[in-house]
């Protein structure tokens, strides 16, 4: 009987130690959030790039730029000719890609959003990507959940690089929403499983089981956001640091986030809010 109280109390204390450990990581005053940018409008997505400009895309199929002060600076109109996009990915700001899914076509543009090539991928579950993203090489990266590849082409179309299995490497299938190639790692989220961390040459290393709507990769820290919580992960030490935010992402859908920066998107328009560390 006495082993059993011992080890029950064993049990407690190790349970009130990693609470406490848990509640040390969490910033307890929150980090100041202002608005920055408002754009009114009806938009369906929205991201910003590393030189603070912000691409949306609105219902009716027209992409356009604007500036850190909210300003239009280009526009793109073709989107019926080619396929409403799924994704925009803008990590590369000369080079930024439009994803169709549905017909398995990315169309590449300039910095000023005007067409330099299309890319049809042709191979089996290629209507089935979702995540796609320019590499740190100026290649593009995307993920086939049908054979559960992590996958490398140019801008012929020609494969440069094919991961193993992750069935076999992690013994489960994920089917990404979002890639990201930045600081040496390349990030896909699935939302439902956690983000996976592979290295440039598309080689698994870890997974964080991080379930949010909303991720990004900066100064080799992964963002990411539940609720009014920030999470910071560390790839290399795998330490976590959570900070209160005076923010909610129930209000409204997050597409982009940084330690500096959330972009929320609302039905009257999308807000561009500063976080003050």
């Amino acid at each position: 009987m006495q082993k059993k109280k011992l080890f029950a109390c064993c049990v407690t204390l190790l349970l009130l130690a990693s609470c406490m450990l848990k509640a040390q990581s969490i910033q307890q005053d929150p980090l100041p959030v202002t608005l920055s940018v408002f754009i009114g409008g009806d938009f369906t997505d929205a991201e910003t790039d590393n030189l603070n400009n912000i691409i949306v895309l609105n219902k009716t199929g027209r992409l356009t730029k604007y500036n850190e002060k909210g300003d239009s600076i280009a526009c793109f109109n073709d989107i019926t000719k080619i396929g409403r996009p799924n994704s925009i990915d803008v990590s590369n700001p000369m080079k930024i890609l439009l994803w169709s899914q549905r017909n398995a076509t990315l169309t590449l543009l300039d910095r000023w959003l005007s067409q330099r090539n299309q890319i049809r991928i042709n191979e089996p579950g290629g209507n089935a990507v979702q995540a796609i993203g320019c590499s740190y090489d100026n290649n593009i990266w995307y993920f086939n959940p049908i054979d559960q590849q992590l996958k490398k082409i140019d801008d012929q179309n020609q494969m440069l690089l094919e991961s193993n299995d992750m069935r076999s490497v992690t013994g489960e299938s994920i089917n990404p929403m979002f890639l990201l190639d930045r600081d040496g790692w390349v990030i896909l989220q699935d939302t439902s499983k956690g983000i996976f961390l592979f290295d440039q040459f598309g080689v698994f290393k870890t997974k964080l089981n991080v379930k949010s709507k909303a991720a990004s990769l900066q100064n080799k820290i992964v963002y990411s956001i539940n609720g009014h919580f920030l999470h910071e992960y560390n790839p290399n030490t795998m330490q976590e640091a959570i900070h209160w935010i005076a923010l909610s992402s129930n209000d409204g859908i997050i597409t982009s986030i940084s330690k500096s920066s959330i972009l929320l998107l609302k039905k009257e328009g999308l807000y561009l809010y500063k976080i003050k560390n």
